[in-house]
């Protein structure tokens, strides 16, 4: 039961280090690569109307900054 536990935690662990989502303004991004170069793809816009977004070459979050 101990094993199937600390499998379970390692699985959980590892999917939230690799599916790592974060918003900045009104887009949403995903963290496609933790190494340098850290990059980020944008995954969705917010609830504005706006008709037209501008998405930066670079973004920051928690002092870390990433390519999109």
């Amino acid at each position: 039961m101990k094993k199937m536990m600390l499998i379970l935690g390692v699985f959980v662990f590892v999917c939230n280090v690799f599916s790592q989502q974060f918003v900045v303004g009104e887009l949403k991004y995903n963290i496609t690569s933790v190494n340098e170069p850290r990059t980020v793809e944008v995954i969705k816009k917010g609830y504005s109307t706006a008709k037209n977004i501008t998405i930066p070459e670079n973004v920051q979050n928690g002092g870390i900054s990433y390519s999109v």
